[in-house]
């Protein structure tokens, strides 16, 4: 128990400074009852943190600041950076120096011995300064324990959060609870066993000397203030499941490093963690403990060929793979692909053993192609990157994305190869899902060496906004830089609840999704014989109708068979717009070879309950509810239309029931006039966020920003433009969106 307060003068105090009973000349000196080990008194007052950092051990001076004797880093308030001087012990007595019976020493700079009155007695020192070990055993039997008959550290649900814990040399403990520690120490030639899937979670130090063994689905999640040292015999055992087949690959990374000494540092600064070491294949183990074989084959049953292990840092073109060695060193944060040991479906064991990666990890982001207004064309301006979570945990892809904005695209594609029995990489069975804040598509038949695919939705995986232990992926890069991993990422999500997908087989756990109360419409487009096209739209108060970095996908292979809505000229896979308005309207761009019948369907709504949703067939005025799961059957002659299909929020019956507002939307007049060359917009009652010119391409041939109502009315400079039919586009500050035809002639 800590207990903190002032120390006040008193009409009947002795004057004495007292512990154990009152300091005041009384009959009743109210005597304490109990043990007493461990009294400090500061002269300041202490934060919450502050004590909670120290009350599992005893203290020790640290160049003038308090410091922890078992977690030797200075006690601190973290919000605030706020250390406690040494100065401000006025007086320290942690009952280990007892002279004669009748004296303790005062362990402060003030050096103010204390006298012991009638003390018979010395009992053992059974306050948890820390918990620790006396025996190998499970957590929750009192007999591991030093002291376990006293404390209820076997009972993890009651331990609190700000625990120090040390499992001590020789000992072997096992647990099946989930953990929450300020410090955790495991001692040389000991083990602390996590089974059933659970998590230890170590929010400020963590010493490593022994083994931490990650069984199944288990996580290890540190904190943004943990920091880790190791000796040379410390480290993580973590097994995680690839392709057994030896002609798929699986996109991997590596948890850990090579084993060695790291003392204590910050591992969280802003820059690369230097303590973290570098992985290199020849580390893989079996699921039963041995060493990974090689082979330099194609493939061989039973020994990882080499033939198929690279990495891809930074590249445009297919050429750009990076072949690896056993040997070769790879950094944390970078990711590797190999192919499978065995013939079949099924997945292969591999266990991760080293130390664990922790903290601050930077991986060089550089955009090789050097055309920043011109991104994204593949084998031209296309820079990606092969990279992976770095940690013995699971890492939320969108704290990711939103750590890395102005560097990567958003967007980061998983691969999955469901089927193929051989080499050629013009017959692999597999494709890349995409994944940002919004969209989580399952992937495309691969096709070819620049990433097209053709058309056919074969991939079986469904991304979650989770990205499991040893998980790679390719992301775009936008900007040189660096691409950043770190601590506040981690989160303890697991695959065999569904919360992460693994892409490896073709096994899906129904995973969960968690969108961030965007309302989100899954749509899809297809033939009938089988070609098809996922795209999401999205809507919320905090995304616009600009490009919403994390939220919008481009699209980089439109096919003959294709579907996807406009952002300027960009092809989008994936775009968020504002909050739905009953007056919205999200165009669609249909793409077809007019040589088969034609459906559209909405797959799947999420936060849109009660909201009515159509797709509007303008060619023949047919609102058809999406919210059925129905498909909407059609034929259309070979071509591209940009002005016959709409996403709308009212059926056509609604609109006698139109507000005052959207009233004045609909009869709004946008016209053209060829003597000035100026488009006029009357009749808004809004000013406008931006204007968009389109012509049928769906090219957006000019773009006006903020316009007031006067500006419209006065006309709006159009010049060197060809007679046709175009789209103007208005986007009004109520967040209304209004598209016209314009026929310019």
């Amino acid at each position: 128990t800590s207990l903190s307060g002032t120390i006040d003068p008193y009409s009947l105090s002795t004057g004495k400074f007292e512990i154990g009973r009152t300091s005041r000349d009384v009959a009743d000196r109210h005597y304490f009852t109990g043990d007493i080990d461990e009294v400090r008194v500061f002269d300041t007052v202490l934060t919450d943190e502050q004590i909670q950092q120290m009350v599992y051990q005893e203290i020790q001076n640290n160049n003038g600041n308090v410091a922890g004797a078992i977690v030797p880093k200075d006690i601190k308030d973290i919000a605030s950076d706020t250390r406690v001087s040494w100065n401000n012990l006025v007086a320290y007595y942690p009952m280990t120096d007892i002279i004669s019976w009748t004296r303790t020493k005062d362990y402060s700079m003030y050096d103010r011995m204390t006298k012991l009155h009638n003390i018979t007695t010395m009992l053992d020192q059974t306050a948890p300064m820390p918990y620790e070990t006396k025996l190998s055993g499970d957590w929750t039997s009192e007999g591991t324990w030093l002291h376990g008959d006293v404390w209820d550290i076997e009972s993890a649900a009651t331990n609190k959060d700000w625990s120090i814990v040390r499992i001590n040399g020789g000992h072997a403990v096992t647990s099946s609870n989930n953990h929450t520690h300020l410090g955790t120490v495991i001692e040389d030639s000991a083990s602390l066993t996590l089974n059933a899937d659970k998590a230890l979670t170590n929010t400020y130090y963590l010493e490593l000397n022994g083994t931490l063994d990650l069984d199944g689905d288990s996580q290890l999640i540190q904190g943004i203030n943990s920091d880790l040292v190791t000796s040379a015999n410390g480290k993580v055992i973590r097994g995680q499941h690839a392709n057994q087949n030896m002609f798929r690959y699986t996109y991997m990374s590596s948890p850990v490093g090579a084993q060695g000494l790291t003392t204590l540092g910050n591992d969280n600064a802003a820059v690369n963690n230097p303590n973290n070491t570098t992985f290199s294949l020849n580390m893989l183990k079996e699921g039963d403990g041995t060493p990974v074989q090689f082979t330099s084959a194609y493939d061989e049953v039973g020994k990882l060929s080499t033939r198929w292990t690279y990495t891809f840092l930074n590249g445009i073109t297919y050429y750009d793979w990076a072949s690896l060695t056993p040997a070769t060193s790879i950094n944390p944060g970078v990711g590797y692909i190999h192919k499978g040991m065995a013939n079949g479906e099924g997945s292969l064991e591999l266990l991760f053993e080293g130390r664990p990666n922790n903290g601050t990890i930077l991986i060089t982001a550089d955009d090789v192609d050097g055309d920043s207004a011109n991104e994204s064309q593949p084998d031209v301006t296309q820079t990606t990157t092969l990279i992976g979570n770095p940690y013995p945990s699971a890492i939320d892809a969108h704290k990711f994305i939103d750590d890395n904005a102005g560097v990567i695209s958003g967007t980061i594609y998983l691969w999955q190869q469901w089927g193929g029995n051989n080499h050629n990489l013009y017959e692999y069975e597999g494709g890349y899902a995409t994944l940002n804040k919004m969209a989580k598509i399952r992937a495309y038949q691969f096709q070819g060496m620049s990433g097209g695919n053709n058309g056919n939705q074969d991939g079986t995986l469904t991304p979650t906004q989770y990205i499991g232990v040893g998980q790679s992926f390719m992301t775009e890069v936008f900007a040189d830089g660096d691409i950043e991993f770190n601590n506040s990422q981690r989160v303890f999500k697991r695959e065999s609840v569904g919360e992460v997908e693994f892409f490896r087989t073709s096994d899906s756990k129904n995973a969960e999704q968690d969108t961030d109360n965007l309302q989100i419409i899954h749509m899809e487009y297809g033939t009938v014989a089988g070609h098809s096209r996922e795209m999401v739209v999205g809507f919320s108060n905090f995304t616009t109708m600009e490009f919403d970095y994390g939220y919008d996908a481009e699209l980089f292979d439109a096919k003959s068979e294709d579907m996807y809505t406009m952002l300027g000229d960009k092809k989008m896979i994936a775009q968020a717009y504002p909050q739905i308005t009953v007056g919205m309207e999200i165009p669609l761009v249909i793409k077809t070879t007019g040589t088969k019948p034609l459906r559209i369907k909405a797959t799947e709504f999420t936060n849109l309950e009660n909201q009515e949703v159509y797709l509007w067939d303008k060619y023949n005025d047919t609102y058809f509810d999406l919210t059925t799961g129905a498909s909407y059957g059609f034929t259309a002659e070979a071509g591209t239309y940009t002005d016959r299909f709409s996403i709308v929020f009212q059926s056509q019956d609604s609109q006698d029931t139109l507000s005052d507002e959207e009233v004045m939307l609909n009869e709004s007049l946008i016209y053209f006039n060829t003597n000035t060359d100026r488009i006029y917009i009357k009749g808004l009652n809004a000013d406008s966020k931006r204007i968009n010119l389109i012509d049928l391409s769906g090219k957006t041939i000019y773009q006006f920003g903020e316009v007031t109502t006067s500006e419209m009315e006065s006309g709006l400079p159009i010049t060197n433009i060809s007679s046709g039919i175009y789209m103007v586009s208005v986007v009004t500050d109520t967040n209304h969106l209004i598209n016209k035809k314009l026929l310019i002639d």
